[in-house]
């Protein structure tokens, strides 16, 4: 699923929130803290789809694309 987002996409804390089922606070503070890399604009954030996937592949949580899925 994580795999099919373009690396040139700019998404929005909620969409990012809806794909991982977490709340659209805790995106919102990992791109405060930079956990998160981001754009601000006008107090709106934008995620690069690149960032958004590093993080998940960086992730403690150990999210995994649908292929490292299948591969196990």
């Amino acid at each position: 699923m994580f795999e099919k987002i373009e690396d040139e996409r700019v998404m929005s804390p909620e969409e990012i929130s809806k794909m991982l089922n977490i709340s659209k606070e805790t995106v919102r503070r990992w791109c405060r803290t930079g956990k998160l890399p981001n754009l601000n604009c006008g107090g709106k954030y934008m995620i690069i789809g690149s960032d958004f996937k590093e993080l998940l592949r960086t992730s403690t949580k150990g999210y995994k694309t649908e292929g490292e899925r299948m591969a196990n």
